[in-house]
């Protein structure tokens, strides 16, 4: 069936320009809570906003907000809809309170939190969802910065202004997000694992490479571990470059 002249005029027709979100990274939460209170005071109180932070500073649930790993036990505890905070949600993204025409359109963190827990709705989700329909999102330089984070998070910056506060100190964040500590233990069992699945021929080809980096790795830090240079209490290391870690290896 062929679309209607009508509707094939309204394909036709140009879209109307997306309009730029920004993206203000800090490089810490508390950052994040002084550019708010600045906004405040402005003629942009009113903008659509949010605050993208880890559920460490956003959960409300009893047992989640005091787990060890609480995105590990959020995702268990969404696995058997257990979370009645999580079914809430809308009535936070909704909430009259945090429209432009709201008592308060401009929050923070605790705010958010607070009120949260007034209308039993997850602020972790809340802050995400309306992502979508803000004109500026407020987050910590790893949410701009790691490609990991930025997947969960469902950040894509194509032609968004990114501002960074301190930008000075972005490569360190950027070092970090880039950065993967290993324990001798962890690399152990990573080896076992993969010898054990070698058994098996038709990975042989693919994997082999990786138990030979793991293992040649593994016996350096053995072979070296009683003669780096000490650093501080327990703690001794070597800083190894690309060419001379290949060589290394």
């Amino acid at each position: 069936r062929k679309p209607s002249a009508a509707a094939a005029a309204a394909a036709a027709r140009p879209q109307p320009p997306r309009t730029p979100k920004i993206f203000f990274g800090t490089r810490t939460h508390k950052q994040v809570a002084q550019i708010v209170r600045e906004l405040k005071s402005t003629v942009y109180a009113t903008s659509r906003m949010t605050i993208l932070a880890s559920r460490d500073h956003t959960c409300i649930h009893s047992k989640v907000s005091k787990a060890a790993d609480r995105t590990d036990a959020c995702g268990k505890l969404l696995e058997v809809r257990g979370c009645h905070f999580y079914h809430n949600v809308s009535l936070l993204v909704n909430n009259r309170h945090l429209q432009p025409t709201g008592a308060m359109p401009t929050w923070d963190i605790e705010e958010l939190v607070s009120l949260g827990r007034q209308v039993k709705a997850c602020p972790y989700f809340a802050a995400r969802e309306m992502m979508d329909s803000a004109d500026i999102v407020f987050c910590p330089y790893n949410y701009l910065i790691d490609p990991v984070v930025r997947s969960q998070m469902n950040i894509r910056l194509a032609d968004d202004i990114i501002i960074l506060d301190e930008a000075h100190n972005i490569e360190d964040s950027a070092r970090e997000a880039a950065t993967l500590a290993v324990t001798l233990d962890e690399m152990t069992d990573a080896i076992k694992d993969l010898e054990a699945i070698l058994v098996s021929p038709d990975y042989r080809h693919e994997l082999f490479s990786s138990l030979h980096l793991l293992q040649s790795i593994a016996k350096y830090i053995t072979q070296m571990a009683h003669a780096l240079p000490h650093n501080s209490f327990e703690m001794y290391e070597k800083v190894v470059d690309g060419p001379a870690a290949a060589d290394e290896f």
